[in-house]
């Protein structure tokens, strides 16, 4: 929808509970970049392809942006430069890559009036109203068809090296995602409880130790372990433990490397969640003393005499 200020962006269709009125639409005008109608020569044009190129998200090509805009930079040194690589506003003002047709930037076109502070002042204006882009200036712009000497700058968007990122990563993501769909129940079932949660038995291992140990055994990262807490270095201690993306037979062969250092894992099963730090309740404890003797001390005129005994339960009780 247009209005003759700008564009919305959100439109949700609702339904009123009066007798009176039927379902209607709500619209919410979107003014993100409206502030940026004063420097525009053609405002409602840019915008208007900017929301576009805002909405249709970040899509990767097989195009280079950084080296497409530095070749586009050189062709206009010494303000000499080809009028079929320019991209005219009035003409087209966004570029699309010939062989995927995937919009990689938008021009702005700027009044001839803008100075360098009002400039400056655009590219921050773009980059905090949206973080995924990146903003730069590109100079001699030819506004005139018939008049090539009445030029002007523009700012050029694109999406930031972070946004692409993002969207390669997000690519793969749908592939696999395809891919797994087309395999049996059984395998999509699997992959939704992805992780493996067991207990971790250990024994006079410090808790980073432990943690390195498992990273070694599993080959895994440090992110991948999810313990809620740390627990005593000498105590024999039994914890909860999550490995993201690990299944249980991997895990099981793991305990070979392991149970010389102490630790071991078991009660293996899947889940499709994983512990994080603080996802705690509380602690049992249980305490047993080993060994333990009493001292019987014998007093006399003379002397005193004193002698360890072993420590029964009929003494506890009467301790207690």
């Amino acid at each position: 929808l247009n209005d003759k200020n700008g564009v919305t962006e959100k439109i949700d269709q609702v339904n009123i509970n009066n007798s009176d009125r039927g379902p209607c639409v709500k619209v919410v005008k979107d003014k993100s970049f409206f502030n940026l109608v004063p420097f525009l020569m053609y405002p409602q044009k840019d915008l208007m392809l900017l929301y576009e190129f805002r909405n249709d998200g970040c899509v990767v090509s097989n195009d280079n942006f950084s080296s497409s805009r530095n070749r586009r930079k050189k062709s206009y040194n010494n303000n000499k430069y080809d009028e079929s690589n320019i991209i005219k506003t009035d003409v087209c003002s966004d570029r699309k890559d010939k062989d995927s047709q995937v919009k990689t930037e938008v021009i702005l076109t700027l009044k001839p009036d803008c100075s360098k502070d009002q400039r400056r002042d655009i590219h921050q204006l773009i980059t905090k109203a949206f973080r995924d882009f990146s903003t730069s200036t590109l100079n001699n712009l030819s506004y005139h068809e018939d008049d090539n000497s009445k030029t002007t700058s523009a700012i050029v968007v694109q999406w930031s090296q972070k946004a692409q990122r993002n969207a390669k990563y997000r690519d793969k993501n749908k592939i696999g995602g395809k891919r797994e769909r087309s395999t049996d129940q059984s395998s999509t079932s699997e992959t939704a409880n992805s992780n493996t949660l067991c207990v971790l038995k250990k024994r006079r291992q410090e808790h980073l130790s432990a943690v390195n140990h498992l990273v070694s055994s599993l080959k895994c990262r440090q992110s991948d372990i999810g313990l809620a807490g740390m627990k005593d270095m000498y105590a024999v201690t039994y914890q909860w433990c999550t490995l993201r993306n690990i299944a249980p037979l991997r895990a099981r062969k793991a305990n070979d490397y392991l149970i010389d250092k102490g630790i071991e894992i078991g009660n293996f099963e899947r889940v499709n969640w994983y512990l994080q730090q603080g996802m705690l309740k509380g602690n049992h404890f249980e305490i047993i003393l080993r060994d333990l003797k009493r001292v019987e001390i014998r007093r006399s005129n003379d002397s005193i005499e004193e002698r360890c005994l072993v420590c029964d339960s009929s003494h506890f009780d009467a301790m207690i």
